[in-house]
């Protein structure tokens, strides 16, 4: 999740929280973020940092729900990207 943004001068800092460091997609996920920001004709740093107890309960709450409808939506052969 992006924790924080903050703006210096000509660059950008974004705060990504993941919801462990040794996260498999990390290196994709900082990719991402940066090449969407330097879209935005700006230099961009992407720091990262571990989500605390609380952003990860509000994380896996939120992948829960999400499976739910994929569940559902399969029962009825509809696939609904969110």
């Amino acid at each position: 999740m992006i924790k924080d943004v903050k703006i210096k001068e000509n660059r950008v800092i974004v705060i990504l929280a993941l919801p462990f460091l040794g996260v498999p997609i990390r290196e994709y996920l900082i990719d991402i973020t940066r090449e969407a920001v330097t879209r935005l004709g700006t230099e961009v740093d992407v720091e990262i940092t571990e989500m605390n107890r609380e952003e990860l309960q509000n994380f896996l709450n939120k992948e829960r729900e999400k499976w739910k409808g994929l569940q559902q939506n399969s029962q009825n052969n509809l696939y609904i990207n969110r």
